[in-house]
Protein backbone atom coordinates (compact mmCIF):
# COMPACT_ATOMS: atom_id res chain seq x y z
CA UNK A 1 0.00 0.00 0.00
CA UNK A 2 1.46 3.35 -1.02
CA UNK A 3 1.99 6.16 1.48
CA UNK A 4 -1.13 8.00 0.26
CA UNK A 5 -0.93 10.55 3.07
CA UNK A 6 2.37 11.99 1.82
CA UNK A 7 0.80 12.94 -1.51
CA UNK A 8 -2.68 13.91 -0.36
CA UNK A 9 -1.72 16.03 2.65
CA UNK A 10 0.76 17.98 0.53
CA UNK A 11 -1.88 18.73 -2.08
CA UNK A 12 -3.27 22.25 -2.22
CA UNK A 13 -6.70 20.63 -2.63
CA UNK A 14 -6.70 18.99 0.80
CA UNK A 15 -7.99 21.99 2.75
CA UNK A 16 -10.66 22.64 0.12
CA UNK A 17 -12.11 19.21 0.80
CA UNK A 18 -12.15 19.71 4.57
CA UNK A 19 -12.99 23.40 4.76
CA UNK A 20 -16.16 22.47 6.71
CA UNK A 21 -13.85 21.35 9.52
CA UNK A 22 -13.09 24.85 10.68
CA UNK A 23 -12.64 26.98 13.75
CA UNK A 24 -15.91 25.98 15.41
CA UNK A 25 -14.97 22.29 15.53
CA UNK A 26 -11.55 23.18 16.87
CA UNK A 27 -12.96 25.54 19.51
CA UNK A 28 -15.37 22.87 20.73
CA UNK A 29 -12.66 20.23 20.98
CA UNK A 30 -10.22 22.54 22.76
CA UNK A 31 -12.97 23.46 25.24
CA UNK A 32 -13.56 19.75 25.86
CA UNK A 33 -9.85 19.18 26.41
CA UNK A 34 -9.72 22.02 28.91
CA UNK A 35 -12.58 20.49 30.88
CA UNK A 36 -10.58 17.28 31.23
CA UNK A 37 -7.21 18.60 32.33
CA UNK A 38 -5.95 20.69 35.22
CA UNK A 39 -5.20 23.92 33.36
CA UNK A 40 -2.85 25.09 36.10
CA UNK A 41 -0.63 22.05 35.55
CA UNK A 42 -0.49 22.19 31.74
CA UNK A 43 2.53 24.19 30.60
CA UNK A 44 3.72 22.32 27.51
CA UNK A 45 1.74 20.61 24.74
CA UNK A 46 2.68 18.35 21.83
CA UNK A 47 0.24 18.16 18.90
CA UNK A 48 0.99 15.07 16.78
CA UNK A 49 0.05 15.32 13.09
CA UNK A 50 -1.06 18.93 13.51
CA UNK A 51 -2.00 19.62 9.88
CA UNK A 52 -2.62 23.31 9.26
CA UNK A 53 -2.46 24.00 12.99
CA UNK A 54 -6.16 24.48 13.79
CA UNK A 55 -5.79 23.06 17.29
CA UNK A 56 -2.14 23.93 17.98
CA UNK A 57 -2.76 27.62 17.38
CA UNK A 58 -5.85 27.76 19.60
CA UNK A 59 -3.94 26.03 22.41
CA UNK A 60 -1.03 28.45 21.99
CA UNK A 61 -3.55 31.27 22.27
CA UNK A 62 -4.06 30.21 25.88
CA UNK A 63 -0.47 31.13 26.63
CA UNK A 64 0.99 27.62 26.56
CA UNK A 65 4.22 26.40 25.03
CA UNK A 66 3.15 24.34 22.01
CA UNK A 67 5.22 22.01 19.85
CA UNK A 68 3.53 20.57 16.77
CA UNK A 69 4.63 18.47 13.84
CA UNK A 70 3.23 17.12 10.60
CA UNK A 71 4.52 15.31 7.53
CA UNK A 72 3.07 17.92 5.15
CA UNK A 73 5.28 20.90 4.36
CA UNK A 74 2.34 22.57 2.65
CA UNK A 75 0.10 22.38 5.73
CA UNK A 76 2.95 23.45 8.01
CA UNK A 77 3.56 26.52 5.88
CA UNK A 78 -0.09 27.51 6.35
CA UNK A 79 0.12 26.80 10.08
CA UNK A 80 3.23 28.95 10.52
CA UNK A 81 1.71 31.82 8.52
CA UNK A 82 -1.45 31.76 10.64
CA UNK A 83 0.51 31.66 13.90
CA UNK A 84 2.68 34.58 12.76
CA UNK A 85 -0.37 36.63 11.82
CA UNK A 86 -1.72 36.09 15.34
CA UNK A 87 1.70 36.77 16.93
CA UNK A 88 1.72 33.31 18.49
CA UNK A 89 4.90 31.36 19.08
CA UNK A 90 4.34 27.73 18.07
CA UNK A 91 7.26 25.38 17.43
CA UNK A 92 6.11 23.79 14.16
CA UNK A 93 8.38 21.28 12.46
CA UNK A 94 8.18 18.65 9.74
CA UNK A 95 8.22 15.15 11.19
CA UNK A 96 7.08 11.61 10.54
CA UNK A 97 4.74 10.13 13.15
CA UNK A 98 6.95 7.01 13.13
CA UNK A 99 10.14 8.90 13.99
CA UNK A 100 9.53 12.52 14.97
CA UNK A 101 12.72 12.90 17.08
CA UNK A 102 11.02 14.18 20.24
CA UNK A 103 13.63 14.76 22.94
CA UNK A 104 11.64 16.45 25.68
CA UNK A 105 8.53 15.67 27.73
CA UNK A 106 5.10 17.31 27.72
CA UNK A 107 2.18 17.77 30.07
CA UNK A 108 -0.38 17.15 27.32
CA UNK A 109 -0.13 15.26 24.03
CA UNK A 110 -2.88 15.40 21.40
CA UNK A 111 -3.61 13.31 18.31
CA UNK A 112 -6.74 14.76 16.74
CA UNK A 113 -9.10 14.53 13.75
CA UNK A 114 -8.37 10.84 12.98
CA UNK A 115 -4.65 11.38 12.44
CA UNK A 116 -4.20 7.68 13.13
CA UNK A 117 -4.54 4.33 11.38
CA UNK A 118 -2.78 5.31 8.17
CA UNK A 119 -0.30 2.45 8.13
CA UNK A 120 -0.85 -1.05 6.79
CA UNK A 121 0.17 -3.02 9.88
CA UNK A 122 -1.58 -2.81 13.25
CA UNK A 123 1.71 -2.76 15.13
CA UNK A 124 2.82 0.28 13.11
CA UNK A 125 -0.36 2.16 14.00
CA UNK A 126 -0.41 1.24 17.68
CA UNK A 127 3.27 2.07 18.10
CA UNK A 128 2.01 5.63 18.49
CA UNK A 129 0.63 4.85 21.95
CA UNK A 130 4.00 3.64 23.22
CA UNK A 131 5.64 6.75 21.79
CA UNK A 132 3.09 9.08 23.37
CA UNK A 133 3.65 7.43 26.75
CA UNK A 134 7.36 8.25 26.43
CA UNK A 135 6.65 11.85 25.40
CA UNK A 136 4.50 12.53 28.46
CA UNK A 137 5.83 13.71 31.77
CA UNK A 138 4.59 12.34 35.08
CA UNK A 139 0.76 12.34 35.23
CA UNK A 140 0.67 13.70 31.68
CA UNK A 141 -2.56 13.51 29.68
CA UNK A 142 -3.16 12.09 26.20
CA UNK A 143 -6.17 13.24 24.14
CA UNK A 144 -6.96 10.87 21.27
CA UNK A 145 -9.65 11.78 18.72
CA UNK A 146 -10.68 9.11 16.20
CA UNK A 147 -13.87 8.18 14.37
CA UNK A 148 -16.35 5.72 15.88
CA UNK A 149 -16.33 2.80 13.45
CA UNK A 150 -19.81 1.56 14.42
CA UNK A 151 -21.30 4.94 13.56
CA UNK A 152 -19.20 5.14 10.40
CA UNK A 153 -20.39 1.74 9.17
CA UNK A 154 -24.02 2.82 9.57
CA UNK A 155 -23.61 6.24 8.01
CA UNK A 156 -20.99 5.96 5.28
CA UNK A 157 -21.97 7.93 2.17
CA UNK A 158 -20.75 5.83 -0.80
CA UNK A 159 -20.64 8.70 -3.27
CA UNK A 160 -20.68 12.48 -3.19
CA UNK A 161 -19.93 15.31 -5.57
CA UNK A 162 -19.26 18.97 -4.79
CA UNK A 163 -17.62 22.06 -6.23
CA UNK A 164 -14.93 24.11 -4.50
CA UNK A 165 -13.06 27.04 -6.03
CA UNK A 166 -14.30 26.11 -9.49
CA UNK A 167 -13.14 22.51 -9.15
CA UNK A 168 -15.44 19.49 -9.23
CA UNK A 169 -14.65 17.08 -6.38
CA UNK A 170 -15.93 13.51 -6.58
CA UNK A 171 -15.57 11.17 -3.60
CA UNK A 172 -16.19 7.43 -3.59
CA UNK A 173 -16.13 5.61 -0.25
CA UNK A 174 -16.11 1.94 0.67
CA UNK A 175 -15.00 -0.55 3.29
CA UNK A 176 -12.30 -3.00 2.28
CA UNK A 177 -10.01 -5.31 4.27
CA UNK A 178 -10.93 -3.65 7.59
CA UNK A 179 -10.19 -0.19 6.27
CA UNK A 180 -12.30 2.70 5.05
CA UNK A 181 -11.16 3.79 1.61
CA UNK A 182 -11.95 7.13 0.01
CA UNK A 183 -11.07 7.71 -3.65
CA UNK A 184 -10.97 11.39 -4.55
CA UNK A 185 -11.11 12.83 -8.05
CA UNK A 186 -10.57 16.56 -8.48
CA UNK A 187 -11.45 17.92 -11.91
CA UNK A 188 -10.11 21.34 -12.84
CA UNK A 189 -11.19 22.00 -16.41
CA UNK A 190 -9.85 19.16 -18.52
CA UNK A 191 -7.27 18.09 -15.94
CA UNK A 192 -8.04 15.46 -13.29
CA UNK A 193 -6.09 14.71 -10.13
CA UNK A 194 -6.51 11.47 -8.20
CA UNK A 195 -5.97 10.98 -4.47
CA UNK A 196 -6.87 8.38 -1.88
CA UNK A 197 -7.39 8.08 1.85
CA UNK A 198 -7.08 4.68 3.53
CA UNK A 199 -7.61 4.42 7.28
CA UNK A 200 -7.62 1.30 9.44
CA UNK A 201 -10.78 0.51 11.40
CA UNK A 202 -10.38 -0.12 15.12
CA UNK A 203 -13.16 -0.58 17.64
CA UNK A 204 -13.42 1.28 20.92
CA UNK A 205 -12.48 -1.94 22.69
CA UNK A 206 -9.35 -2.42 20.57
CA UNK A 207 -8.22 1.15 21.21
CA UNK A 208 -8.81 0.81 24.94
CA UNK A 209 -6.92 -2.49 25.06
CA UNK A 210 -3.89 -1.04 23.30
CA UNK A 211 -3.84 2.03 25.54
CA UNK A 212 -3.94 -0.16 28.63
CA UNK A 213 -1.16 -2.36 27.22
CA UNK A 214 0.96 0.75 27.23
CA UNK A 215 0.07 1.47 30.87
CA UNK A 216 -2.34 4.33 30.23
CA UNK A 217 -5.21 4.92 32.65
CA UNK A 218 -8.36 5.80 30.74
CA UNK A 219 -10.18 8.64 32.46
CA UNK A 220 -12.99 9.75 30.14
CA UNK A 221 -14.51 8.80 26.80
CA UNK A 222 -16.76 11.08 24.74
CA UNK A 223 -18.74 10.70 21.54
CA UNK A 224 -18.49 14.17 20.02
CA UNK A 225 -16.76 17.54 20.36
CA UNK A 226 -19.49 18.80 22.69
CA UNK A 227 -18.62 16.23 25.34
CA UNK A 228 -21.62 13.93 24.91
CA UNK A 229 -21.43 10.53 26.56
CA UNK A 230 -20.09 7.94 24.12
CA UNK A 231 -22.78 5.80 22.50
CA UNK A 232 -21.66 2.78 20.48
CA UNK A 233 -24.09 3.33 17.61
CA UNK A 234 -24.93 7.04 17.74
CA UNK A 235 -21.65 8.82 18.48
CA UNK A 236 -19.70 10.08 15.45
CA UNK A 237 -16.39 10.37 17.32
CA UNK A 238 -14.34 8.36 19.80
CA UNK A 239 -12.53 10.86 22.02
CA UNK A 240 -10.43 9.35 24.79
CA UNK A 241 -8.59 11.05 27.62
CA UNK A 242 -5.90 8.81 29.08
CA UNK A 243 -3.39 9.49 31.83
CA UNK A 244 0.20 8.31 32.19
Amino acid sequence: MSAWYKTWFNSENYLDLYKHRGDEDAENLISLIWKNVDCNKIKSVLDIACGAGRHSIKIAGKGLKVTAFDISLNLLKIAKTTADELSLDVDFFCGDIKKPCIKTSFDLVTNLFTSFGYFEKDEENFALFADVYKYLGKDGCFCFDYFNIDYLKRNLVPFSCSEENGKKITQKREFSANRVIKDIIIADGEQNEYFQESVALYSKEEIETELKKNEFRIENIYGDYFGSVFNQTESPRLIIFARK
